[in-house]
Formats: C-alpha cells, sequence, structure tokens
C-alpha cells in the first residue's frame, strides 16, 4: 500500500492519503513555550491500521524532532508509539509543567 503523509498546517494534522482517501490522522495542537500537544491518533478501519499509524507517528516524529519542539501526549496511541523512542520521550511535558 502506497501511504502519502501530509502536513496540514492549516489543519494542525498529519494526513495520510492512500490513492485519493484519507486513511488517517495525527492531530495536534500547539502550547506555549515550543510545545507540541498531540490529540489524536486515528485510522480508518478499512485500511491497514499499523501501516497507516507507523507511516503517520514517523513522519510527525520527523517534524517534531527536526523543528526543535517538546511534547505533551494527550493520545494513548501516540503514547504507545513512542514508548521506546528515547529520542521523543526526552522531549516529553506533562500538562502540569509545560513551559
Amino acid at each position: 500500500m502506497d501511504i502519502a503523509v501530509v502536513h496540514n498546517l492549516a489543519k494542525n494534522r498529519f494526513e495520510a492519503i492512500v490513492g485519493e482517501r484519507t486513511a488517517g490522522v495525527l492531530k495536534y495542537d500547539f502550547k506555549s513555550g515550543f510545545v507540541m500537544s498531540i490529540s489524536l491518533l486515528k485510522v480508518k478501519s478499512d485500511f491497514d491500521v499499523k501501516e497507516v499509524e507507523d507511516n503517520l507517528v514517523e513522519i510527525a516524529s520527523k517534524y517534531i524532532i527536526t523543528n526543535g519542539y517538546r511534547i505533551q501526549v494527550d493520545c494513548p496511541r501516540f503514547r504507545e508509539y513512542i514508548k521506546d523512542r528515547d529520542d521523543l520521550l526526552e522531549l516529553l511535558v506533562t500538562a502540569d509543567n509545560d513551559e
């Protein structure tokens, strides 16, 4: 399956596109102190959920790291993906200590 991930800045989300359909999204908001808050990772059930999620998380992670953001994770699915990613875990902030 060919998946194109597009960063839709106007909607604060990354979109996974398969063919002409949106297969999934990773939504975020910006908080103070250069913090990106990840609020949703969702894939339509008629797609390969793991493959689409993998692509969304990988592209979003590269964007976060490249642009020097800290992250607040309000989405359990995203938190599950990054639990073994030291490069992202060191960027975590909580709602209580966002800067």
